[in-house]
């Protein structure tokens, strides 16, 4: 018997790699450290995208061609962040993250649904939408998208 594809590792972190391959294209230096994060945590050799730019940045910094880390991988947080707030967000990452990425199929993300989720959180609509947008949860969602249907399927079936 084979594995179902939600179970497939290789598949996982191929289409995370994509996702995470556009939003550095786009930008985001975070998401080189996520991309390196993910392939360590699954036993995965880096595309080799991700391997070279990894390297770039990282020399770039060595050689003090930029003038800090966070000018090659991207800040881990913004300046003046209280610990405590953050790790309060830090929490809600994974339930909103969850609630955004298994949200009925067709509905947009938009201030009502995240006034749906924090209703449903208890948390409120602005802590909900901070969350997901200045706090990791986006990023967080398109990790999962993947597992969406697997989970969709466990959802459905009472498993979950």
């Amino acid at each position: 018997m084979s594995e179902p594809d939600y179970l497939d590792s290789d598949k996982y972190i191929e289409q995370y790699l994509e996702i995470a391959k556009q939003k550095f294209e786009e930008g985001n230096k975070g998401r080189l450290t996520d991309g390196e994060h993910q392939c360590l945590l699954l036993k995965k050799p880096p595309p080799e995208w991700l391997r070279l730019a990894f390297i770039r940045a990282y020399e770039s910094a060595a050689a003090f061609e930029i003038r800090s880390w966070d000018e090659a991988f991207g800040p881990p947080r913004e300046k003046g962040a209280h610990l405590k707030a953050w790790k309060g967000y830090a929490d809600l990452r994974y339930p909103v993250a969850l609630s955004v990425a298994l949200r009925e199929p067709g509905e947009t993300i938009s201030p009502d649904l995240f006034d749906k989720i924090g209703s449903d959180l208890g948390i409120g609509k602005h802590k909900a939408s901070d969350t997901y947008y200045k706090h990791g949860g986006r990023e967080l969602a398109e990790a999962i998208e993947p597992l969406v249907p697997f989970l969709r399927d466990r959802i459905n079936s009472g498993k979950i």
